[in-house]
């Protein structure tokens, strides 16, 4: 079988260090990938990449009919492009092919004929690109107030350590008045099963040290982040050498079906 056709979005060369000064710029190139470009499957190649990280939960949010002010605070936040998306499926074949020959020193594709920046996946999301730079919390992390907003966030789960994304979802249905609350919890749940999974397909807490302020979300460089997480997770992926490992990583952003 071959891969199906989507689009990886490229504007340029770009060098993989997240810390670059962002530069806007319009988008100047869109190339189709398809089974052409796309090397054949043989009986020692996986045909699809095991992942976690899919838009199904995000389309049920998508198709539960969420209200005014849910689309709206979604909205404030500057991530209401990701309430565009018409899939729920990652396109496997593809995906396998895309994070096996992923380059990760100079964050490109095809000898660098591809290469993968902030504003590819501004353009890609609509996620947020500002200048501040996301501070995950570390897995030992003693600051008081990021174990208090922990604490507080977890009340919503019965205090239940290992929130799975499904739960979130729920949540957020649930949260049709909006809110600080349904911000929050909707941050989280799109870091969780978008951008930044864990194995266990449960809540990405670190995230909550950069929401202690919800209303400076938008400000954050969300872009950088995912491309970071993005890299990261390939390069793990690749030394793993296991073509059956599961796959964390943000591999939604680099795909986008027709």
């Amino acid at each position: 079988m071959t891969p199906p056709k989507v689009l990886i979005i490229s504007t340029g060369s770009r060098s993989c260090d997240n810390d670059l000064p962002i530069r806007k710029r319009k988008r100047t190139d869109i190339t189709s990938v398809n089974e052409q470009q796309a090397p054949a499957q043989t009986s020692n190649c996986p045909q699809y990449l095991n992942t976690r990280m899919t838009p199904g939960l995000l389309m049920q949010f998508i198709k539960s009919n969420p209200s005014e002010q849910q689309i709206t605070d979604i909205t404030s936040m500057d991530f209401d492009g990701l309430l565009k998306l018409k899939t729920d499926k990652v396109p496997g074949s593809l995906a396998y092919w895309l994070v096996s020959t992923f380059d990760t020193c100079s964050c490109s594709l095809m000898d660098e004929k591809l290469r993968i920046s902030d504003e590819d996946i501004h353009l890609a999301t609509g996620i947020p690109m500002g200048t501040n730079k996301i501070d995950l919390a570390s897995t030992s992390d003693k600051c008081e107030r990021f174990l208090e907003a922990k604490r507080v966030w977890l009340t919503q789960f019965g205090n239940d350590t290992k929130v799975r994304t499904k739960q979130i979802l729920d949540k957020i249905i649930e949260q049709r008045g909006g809110g600080v609350d349904l911000k929050r919890n909707f941050v989280v749940f799109i870091v969780s099963s978008f951008l930044m999974g864990v194995r266990s397909a449960t809540a990405s807490l670190r995230i909550l040290k950069s929401l202690y302020e919800i209303e400076s979300v938008s400000s954050f460089n969300w872009c950088a982040f995912t491309r970071k997480q993005w890299v990261e997770s390939v390069d793990v992926w690749q030394r793993n050498r296991d073509p059956n490992a599961l796959f964390g990583g943000p591999i939604m952003v680099l795909v986008i079906p027709r």
